[in-house]
């Protein structure tokens, strides 16, 4: 049994060089292009983004993607949300207020399919779920915004069972869609 190790690299960091951006731009183009039903954007869509609008999705403070090279998964911030709020989709408004104060959504997880069941959607959203702790804990705030909600497509049993199995309850199913969360604090 060969036994794979993935060296994940939280993005962004300074200073990005254009070749992660580039490389970031084309795993997401593969995972739209492999698995279009998981997603609610389109192959289409992204594939009219511009370089810079290619930085500016994760040479950004108020997100951070983890990347594989062959998976990845975004925690979009709760500064991220309210700065957005009034653009946002109401189903996605009404769930990352889940407890009352804006959560850390998970989004656009994505592994490869050849990297699938070998241990790397666990180490994404692993090391996700430990970057929101460490920045909850960091916080001093009294308002320690401990809530980490994704919403998955219900055909995505595989994801389903991953995120059960990684302390992940069920909110609402909401078809196509299931949303999930967890509390960290």
């Amino acid at each position: 049994m060969v036994e794979y190790t993935y060296n994940i690299v939280p993005i962004p960091f300074s200073p990005l060089p254009q070749s992660h951006v580039d490389k970031h731009a084309s795993l997401r183009l593969l995972a739209l292009r492999t698995n279009p039903e998981c997603f609610s954007s389109t192959l289409e869509n992204e594939s009219r983004l511009s370089p810079e609008q290619w930085r500016g999705r994760i040479d950004t403070e108020d997100r951070v993607t983890f990347i594989a090279w062959v998976g990845l998964v975004t925690v979009l911030t709760p500064e991220f949300l309210q700065e957005r709020w009034d653009n946002l989709p109401r189903k996605f408004r009404k769930f990352a207020m889940q407890s009352g104060k804006p959560a850390h959504v998970l989004v656009s997880m994505w592994v490869h399919l050849e990297h699938r069941h070998k241990g790397l959607g666990r180490l994404l959203i692993s090391q996700a779920v430990d970057w929101v702790k460490n920045r909850v804990e960091k916080s001093g705030v009294e308002d320690k915004r401990g809530d980490v909600v994704l919403e998955v497509f219900k055909q995505n049993t595989g994801a389903i069972v991953l995120y059960r199995a990684m302390g992940f309850e069920d909110i609402e199913e909401v078809p196509p869609s299931i949303w999930m969360g967890r509390k960290i604090a």
